[in-house]
């Protein structure tokens, strides 16, 4: 059985864990390394995840591996590495092709950008590659698809804009929920009914960006001196849109800074 290697055990690691390992253990042998990979035991002990973990000595073996890079893209020479691997993954925003094939011997490489909704195997994960393989092409896109839907994206750089539309979104979207919480409390619903209803609106609204596009949704609900025009009228004012929009750009030209 072929082996898939995580560096990196942070937040993006044990989330792909969470949510793909059943899969994953089926295809290949999972194994966990970085500078202090032990750090994971709890969480694999608490979510019954089997996969071996691997101390770091003077070199990390890659020698024919699925090797999957889930660390801070900072410390990508901060490890040494030893043989070629069959597949590199990688999710260090900002890291292009070329610091990855100086730093890493692989037959094949592949970047995407994934978020934290891995951990029910709902991550939107955009994807390009570089030396395309039938064979590992197949298995690395496999790999992707264990935790969400996979979007094969022309270039290296939509791989980076896409922390716009699915890296950093979750956490705008977390803010945008916040709100309208702390909304539904000022109007005199409690808390916990409050989140209950716009738990349950992030749902419905999901299926209806399926099928419709915003605009769509938007003139669907909006009638003519109604209530909801009257407080898009008010987003608009504040600059809402504009305010995304420029809050993803910031976040994506981070990256390259």
């Amino acid at each position: 059985m072929e082996i898939l290697q995580f560096i990196g055990y942070g937040n993006m690691a044990q989330a792909i864990l969470e949510g793909a390992h059943e899969i994953l253990s089926k295809r290949f042998i999972l194994e966990i390394t970085g500078r202090n990979p032990e750090k994971i035991a709890p969480f694999l002990q608490e979510k019954n995840i089997q996969a071996q973990i691997v101390p770091y000595k003077d070199a990390i073996d890659i020698h024919q591996k699925f090797v999957f890079l889930l660390f801070k893209p900072y410390n990508l020479k901060d490890f040494n590495y030893q043989g070629q691997a069959k597949s590199v993954l990688s999710v260090l925003a900002g890291v292009g092709f070329k610091a990855l094939s100086d730093a890493i011997d692989s037959l094949h490489y592949l970047k995407c950008m994934p978020n934290i909704a891995s951990k029910f195997a709902l991550s939107s994960t955009a994807v390009c590659e570089k030396s395309p393989m039938p064979l590992i092409s197949q298995k690395a896109l496999n790999i992707i698809e264990s935790f969400g839907n996979c979007v094969r994206v022309g270039n290296e750089e939509q791989v980076d804009a896409s922390i716009a539309t699915n890296g950093s979104v979750l956490a705008f979207l977390s803010l945008v929920a916040s709100g309208l919480k702390d909304a539904g409390i000022r109007e005199g619903l409690n808390a916990r009914d409050s989140l209950e209803l716009v738990e349950m609106s992030f749902k419905g609204f999901a299926k209806l960006l399926e099928k419709e596009r915003p605009e769509m949704i938007i003139e669907q609900i909006c009638t003519p001196k109604g209530a909801t025009i009257e407080g898009l009228s008010v987003l608009e004012k504040k600059g809402v849109r504009g305010a995304f929009i420029e809050a993803c750009h910031e976040s994506v030209k981070k990256m390259h800074l």
